[in-house]
């Protein structure tokens, strides 16, 4: 194959690959993006993501399509292993090739199956992911196996921003209609924290933005950044029995964790990952009151972007 065929079979496969439905828009040359949607709900997850020390760390990007977040920790110096089910490794390789960047790819794998196929890691970004599952509780916990203790998780998902404890169905697509079909549940914000206190992950910040107004609230995405930690501090009886799993008389609770979460593999080693609020939320102690939403704005992933 002389070299003007190999460079004209190359353009003919990005060309192929650019000619595909793209998730994220990123800027593959200067001035030109890959054709992704925009969605607004990755500059939620850019937000929090600005905060977290990921220089030196491990970090895992879980459901992330083509790569944008993976990308940015690469660029602060993380290194990055992503997770997708969707089969993306055309595009995540011409992402990598124009970017720069150097993460691996996993897919071909149920996400039940990622605690088999990597350690936990200092990082992890789970965005995007909880209001496609049938099981949101048991997506979260497989989720909290993937991130060590003293590591830092961001959880992004839609969300309900109504009071008290509730995970909203989406019957007929009465909260999310779309035509894939794949929306099931939402949280309120007290709600999702709650459950992540469960997981023995413990809030950091909050970043929210919002999108439409629903028959019991307003729905919004929602993104916390937590600490994981190997115990929860709470002046909830209940919650506090929950996390006394070695108690004899929680046998039957410590077998229901047990089968979504392993507190010893997660119990390694480490110093605690940095995470620095932004000045705007600084000393807030009413982060679940939603207010100063995000703009939305950074939805395209720019060259030379680093948040």
């Amino acid at each position: 194959m002389t070299s003007s065929t190999l460079a004209a079979t190359q353009a003919a496969t990005r060309n192929e690959t650019l000619n595909q439905w793209w998730y994220y828009s990123i800027e593959i040359e200067p001035g030109r993006f890959t054709p992704g949607q925009n969605f607004n709900s990755i500059s939620v997850v850019r937000d929090l993501l600005r905060g977290i020390d990921v220089a030196g760390r491990r970090c895992l990007d879980i459901g992330s399509m083509e790569g944008l977040s993976s990308v940015l920790m690469c660029r602060r110096g993380g290194r990055v292993t992503t997770y997708d089910r969707y089969d993306c490794t055309d595009k995540i390789n011409l992402v990598k090739a124009c970017t720069g960047a150097d993460f691996t790819f996993i897919t071909g794998a149920a996400f039940s199956e990622l605690p088999r196929l990597q350690p936990p890691a200092d990082v992890v970004v789970f965005g995007g992911m909880l209001y496609h599952m049938f099981d949101p509780m048991s997506g979260l916990f497989t989720a909290r196996n993937m991130v060590r203790n003293g590591g830092i998780i961001l959880i992004e998902t839609a969300a309900i921003d109504a009071p008290g404890f509730s995970m909203h169905f989406n019957a007929s697509g009465r909260f999310y209609p779309q035509p894939e079909q794949s929306n099931y549940w939402f949280p309120t914000p007290a709600m999702l924290e709650y459950q992540c206190r469960m997981a023995r992950l413990e809030l950091l910040d909050v970043a929210w933005l919002p999108q439409w107004d629903t028959p019991v609230g307003p729905l919004v995405r929602l993104g916390l950044v937590c600490r994981a930690v190997p115990h929860i501090k709470t002046d909830d009886l209940w919650l506090h029995r929950q996390d006394q799993q070695a108690h004899p008389s929680m046998v039957e609770v410590a077998r229901n964790y047990r089968e979504v979460v392993s507190w010893d593999r997660v119990d390694i080693a480490g110093d605690e990952v940095g995470y620095t609020r932004p000045e705007s939320r600084r000393g807030r102690t009413d982060l679940l009151s939603l207010r100063d939403p995000n703009d939305g704005l950074a939805c395209q992933l720019k060259l030379s972007d680093v948040f």
